[in-house]
């Protein structure tokens, strides 16, 4: 058996709204080869981010959506199939604490182990109004997602393996240098699957924008990137837009498995630990996409619990051995 290491062969990298997996190693076996990939599938785990303005515009719409965190939290704290952990970082791009998670006295996030969730998670969202009028959100979000930060003051957010959701939450326009789709691309560093919803003002929805003479056209792209939602931040009763962001939180679009080379379609076979993941269902398993030489891994798909580093494994005969 050869074991050869991607550094050495392949540097082969897919990037696409819902995932974005790496060849770590390839192995040759007499028949076949057996490729494992660098991302966990931490099952059901999603990491939720909001990222809230804190611009003097903004009270009223941060005291709309502090009124739901009760609702928030019990939808997922009363639904075991989510294991959902919430956090907050602001539009606000100044030192010393650009993309840092917002406190609430120890608490930088809640989950299902949080006491009192709900109080906690409504003093992490009602961030004030005395940040930053230039709103930076993709800025910070990069920020939020850089290794000093995710080993430094977010330690323990971004888990291993999870989702992740960002749910954006501003009247204004995005102003970063950063581009939607290069602000897309650094998340996609920390998690497999990456969504991104945005709450927002603008023309079309009626909402009171904080310019009136520009559109979030920078927040709406990133939010089609990566295949969201978009709702309007003026709205009443946010809550059947937070349910709606939450019915989605395991699903979206596919998981992309690039293969680094040609395979007999009839030969492959997938797995994650001591699962093996059905073939031949869009939805429920996975297909081979052979234009784009890609494995399709559906956003219904059940998985299991597995070891802790457990990684996704495809087997198959390359067709150039046959």
């Amino acid at each position: 058996m050869k074991s050869l290491l991607l550094s050495v062969l392949i540097a082969l990298t897919t990037f696409t709204a819902q995932a974005r997996f790496q060849v770590a190693e390839i192995q040759t076996f007499p028949g076949y080869i057996e490729v494992t990939y660098d991302q966990e599938v931490n099952p059901g785990a999603t990491d939720l981010l909001f990222v809230i303005d804190d611009s003097g515009s903004m009270y009223s719409h941060q005291q709309s959506l502090a009124k739901f965190a009760e609702q928030f939290v019990n939808s997922f704290i009363n639904n075991p199939a989510l294991d959902l952990q919430v956090g907050v970082i602001t539009t606000t791009f100044m030192q010393p604490h650009r993309g840092n998670l917002v406190k609430a006295g120890t608490h930088t996030f809640v989950n299902r182990q949080t006491p009192d969730a709900a109080a906690v998670l409504k003093q992490l969202i009602l961030v004030g109004t005395y940040g930053a009028g230039d709103e930076k959100p993709f800025a910070s979000l990069v920020e939020a997602v850089s290794v000093a930060k995710r080993e430094g003051p977010n330690a323990g957010f971004f888990r291993p393996g999870a989702a992740l959701k960002v749910v954006l939450f501003t009247d204004a326009e995005d102003q970063s240098q950063e581009t939607p789709d290069i602000a897309l691309e650094r998340l996609h560093f920390v998690a497999p699957v990456v969504s991104v919803d945005a709450f927002i003002a603008n023309k079309a929805n009626s909402c009171m924008m904080d310019d009136p003479n520009t559109e979030p056209t920078r927040i709406l792209e990133i939010v089609r990137l990566a295949a969201g939602q978009s709702f309007p931040i003026c709205q009443n009763d946010l809550g059947p837009s937070l349910t709606s962001i939450l019915k989605p939180v395991n699903g979206g679009g596919p998981i992309e498995i690039p293969l680094p080379s040609l395979a007999d379609p009839s030969s492959i076979v997938v797995t994650y630990g001591s699962q093996v993941i059905l073939g031949g269902a869009v939805r429920s398993g996975w297909t081979l996409d052979e234009d784009r030489n890609v494995i399709l891994i559906g956003s219904r798909v059940i998985w299991t619990t597995q070891p802790e580093g457990t990684r996704l494994k495809v087997r198959y005969v390359p067709q150039d051995w046959r």
